[in-house]
């Protein structure tokens, strides 16, 4: 399943969540866009996930860090030229009905809880 770049709705009773995905398909969704998206949302939430979807691999992340935002570690297209997408949005929430819609429908995420969310920035 591909995913489709830029903003995605994820309706939700009356209200409509929105989502962000950097997938590199095009200059306003690779890792320059992504990292921009990133500096204006520091309280927001991000999911790891391979540039082909797929519901094995869906990682949530806080939008600093480390683990997908550090420019020092990584070189450019890293994050979303190569293997890698990210979907991103203000709230876990509407995060947890974007994995629902592509492919775990108990709005779960995969693997261990990343660090960042075990603490505060």
């Amino acid at each position: 399943m591909n995913i489709s770049p830029g903003a995605s709705r994820v309706e939700k009773g009356t209200h409509t969540m929105s989502v962000e995905i950097f997938d590199g398909h095009d200059s306003a969704h690779n890792d320059e866009a992504y990292l921009g998206w990133v500096a204006d949302h520091p309280e927001g939430y991000i999911v790891n996930t391979n540039a082909t979807i797929n519901p094995a691999y869906m990682v949530l992340h806080r939008c600093w860090c480390e683990d997908v935002t550090d420019k020092q570690r990584y070189e450019i297209g890293a994050y979303t030229q190569r293997h890698y997408a990210k979907v991103c949005a203000e709230s876990q929430e509407e995060l947890r009905e974007w994995v629902k819609k592509y492919g775990r429908p108990d709005g779960s995420f995969t693997g261990r809880e990343c660090r960042c969310l075990r603490r505060t920035q």
